[in-house]
């Protein structure tokens, strides 16, 4: 799964996995910016994928990792 995802973001490392998902490494090819890069699996309840992005796109604490971006992409 190293390699650019979204034309977007050059993932370079592995996170970590989870019951739902892959988590990567990834930086945006024009402004070096660091994100972290949840890839759920095919399998996966598409509406609790819907519910934990937008739960996860509502955060804001200084604590907390807020998502930036969703969206759909294939390997």
């Amino acid at each position: 799964m190293i390699g650019i995802f979204s034309d977007k973001y050059m993932i370079d490392k592995k996170l970590g996995d989870g019951g739902s998902c892959t988590c990567m490494r990834a930086w945006d090819v024009n402004t070096k910016t660091p994100y972290a890069i949840k890839l759920f699996k095919d399998d996966f309840d598409k509406d609790m994928i819907r519910t934990e992005v937008n739960l996860m796109m509502s955060l804001n604490h200084p604590n907390l990792v807020r998502a930036v971006e969703a969206g759909i992409d294939r390997f």
